[in-house]
């Protein structure tokens, strides 16, 4: 793989630097790896199993000292500009030669780890003149390094001629180091196998291989020399009422049932269900209680029995833990009475979760969450089917809060729409993120009623809120970037203010009644141009009010403002006039109608029908009215 001895043995001294703290920390192993090196050879095996040795006892940033490989740049160091150039180029690479699987991984991590807009990627670009533009020595030797690790994962081999010199003559500094940046690509190779190269952008700490066991580490300092046994639950558990039963440091195989009448605590351990086509589970009975924490939980495969299922004042706790592939994972409680149960799920990982997930009724905490989709999932494509449900009974006047969680899809160019959904009555939204989730038939990311959705950010989103029950809503200070449907209310009354949109298109808003206010629309457009559309449509038979908002670069190809629900109406009877009040429009056109809003709705009666027949004009009816605006 190295060519010859020489060249092998300069990159492992170009590429290793020995700190004298790990040194002394590890001096057996090191001295070992210190003769094997003057003795190298081209069988490797001896020298992988050294440094497994040290890799035992180091910690990944110690690993990082020790190699000086791993994150000698951090990517990180370059400027915007610089990853979205970056990207471009392995895109191009990877339109003109193809790409195979690794390949793409590859490009898909990094452009998750740079959080770059993949329509940003698609723009022509000149790479010659803005490699040019880089003033920076280390950011083009980053921009090379991270070019050859992709070109390797080709055919594992730094040796592909000339094919890709166009692009990496570009980097004259790069283009200097080559060897040494070549031989430290295959030192981490042969180290940590070519896994290292697609899997080093990961944003999460897990592997998408098919048929893969999927492990965790999520223990303190302390604990990470102590095994797991393995624990088998394959007959009925018992927990008597007045019993605190706690289970800890175990791989727990939960293939029968856990019938708990008093209290059961899971630390520290990697739990799996759904293991056999046996029925498993843990049943709560009344004022009995669950904590789960620093656990990691895994569902072998789906099965629509919940996992977890409590019936009346109970409590569940689960905190700091991991869940993969989970589905029909808790029920709390059978309906809106179940008040007195209490949930709290805070600081947790919830990875590729699908159908029923979550289904909660009574109070909850779900806070400090990641909810995260990076894979097509299989499982019923069915609104009924939801991710998270979180609900209580409007009576209690306390809400449900849902806080500082992110909800991310994080697939690219799927044709599978996301599996996130989240469903919440009686409830608060607040400081969380939805990043890149599509919901592409009738759902919604997130259904609501009687809730408020307060600073939250949206970017590249689908359908994002519709309601269900018919309750006041409440949607203030939030940001939604680069979305369509945005804002879906069929029944109720909302009150949407002090929000940004910006960059988004098509259908925006579709709003039964209530006020929109102070909010800002900033360069709102039309791209499906086979089905224009209305940016915001108000129901014509009920009163709303748009006041003291600024619309600014609009360009669509339909009413940026229009009204809905009169094709039935008879005279003028169902009309309920909403009002544009003291708003500002700059720079706002509209390329398929003479007007930016529909003021008029033309109607039938008895007189009209006689005018339509006498003079061919229909009669109209005024249904928004325009006051004080800056047109």
């Amino acid at each position: 793989m190295f060519g010859n001895k020489k060249s092998f043995n300069e990159g492992m001294k170009s590429g290793i630097r020995l700190s004298e703290e790990i040194v002394k920390r590890d001096t057996r192993a090191i001295n070992k790896l210190y003769e094997i090196l003057k003795n190298i050879t081209g069988d490797t095996r001896e020298l992988k199993e050294t440094f497994e040795e040290v890799i035992k006892s180091l910690e990944n940033s110690e690993i990082e000292k020790l190699f000086g490989i791993v994150k000698t740049s951090n990517p990180n160091d370059l400027e915007e500009e610089e990853k979205i150039i970056l990207l471009q180029i392995l895109v191009d690479i990877s339109k003109r030669y193809g790409s195979n699987s690794n390949q793409k991984e590859f490009l898909r991590n990094l452009t998750l780890y740079f959080e770059i807009n993949f329509e940003d990627l698609l723009k022509e670009n000149n790479f010659k003149k803005a490699i040019d533009n880089i003033d920076s020595k280390k950011s083009e030797k980053i921009m090379y390094k991270i070019i050859k690790e992709y070109l390797y994962l080709e055919n594992n081999t730094n040796n592909y001629g000339n094919k890709y010199n166009e692009y990496l003559s570009l980097f004259v500094y790069g283009l200097a180091d080559n060897k040494n940046i070549e031989n430290e690509v295959e030192f981490k190779v042969i180290i940590f196998g070519e896994e290292i190269l697609y899997q080093q952008f990961s944003k999460y700490s897990y592997n998408f291989e098919e048929n893969q066991e999927y492990t965790y580490e999520n223990v303190e300092e302390d604990d990470k020399s102590i095994e797991y046994e393995d624990l088998y639950i394959n007959n009925i558990m018992q927990i008597k009422k007045d019993e605190t039963k706690e289970i800890s440091y175990k791989n727990l195989y939960v293939n029968s049932y856990i019938n708990c009448n008093g209290i059961l605590k899971l630390k520290k351990c990697t739990i799996y269900y759904n293991n056999t086509e046996e029925g498993n589970g843990i049943i709560l009975s009344k004022n009995a209680n669950i904590s789960i924490e620093n656990c990691n939980i895994i569902c072998k495969k789906m099965d629509k029995s919940m996992f977890i299922k409590t019936l009346e004042n109970n409590e569940v706790n689960i905190k700091n833990s991991k869940f993969l592939n989970c589905s029909y994972f808790l029920k709390v409680g059978e309906s809106y009475s179940s008040i007195q149960n209490k949930v709290s799920i805070d600081n947790c990982d919830i990875i590729n979760c699908s159908d029923n997930f979550l289904l909660i009724y009574g109070m909850c905490k779900f806070v400090n969450n990641r909810i995260v989709q990076d894979k097509d999932i299989n499982g019923k494509e069915s609104i009924e089917y939801k991710n998270i449900s979180i609900s209580n009974d409007d009576e209690v006047l306390e809400k449900n809060l849902i806080s500082n969680n992110q909800f991310e899809d994080n697939r690219i160019n799927t044709k599978k729409q996301s599996k996130i959904h989240l469903q919440i009555e009686n409830a608060k939204v607040i400081n969380c993120v939805f990043k890149n989730i599509n919901k592409k038939d009738e759902s919604s990311i997130i259904e609501i009623g009687n809730a408020e959705i307060e600073n939250c950010k949206f970017e590249n989103c689908q359908n994002i809120l519709s309601d269900s029950i018919e309750e006041k809503i409440i949607i203030n200070n939030c940001i939604f970037n680069n979305c369509t449907n945005v804002i879906t209310i069929y029944w109720n009354e909302c009150l949407l203010s002090n929000s940004k949109f910006i960059s988004c298109y098509d259908e925006i808003i579709y709003y039964n009644s209530g006020i929109i206010e102070f909010c800002e629309f900033i360069d709102i457009k039309t791209k499906n141009r086979e089905f224009s559309e209305d940016s915001i449509l108000l129901n014509g038979k009920k009163q709303n009010i748009i006041r003291n908002c600024i619309f600014d670069k609009i360009k669509v190809e339909s009413y940026l403002i229009n009204h809905y629900g009169l094709e039935d109406m008879w005279g003028t009877k169902d009309i309920n006039l909403s009002y544009v009040k003291n708003c500002t429009f700059k720079d706002c056109e509209t390329t398929g109608k003479d007007n930016l809003i529909n003021k008029f709705c033309p109607y039938l009666s008895f007189s009209s029908f006689l005018s339509i027949l006498k003079n061919g004009q229909e009669a109209e009816a005024e249904v928004i009215k325009i006051e004080n605006c800056k047109i």
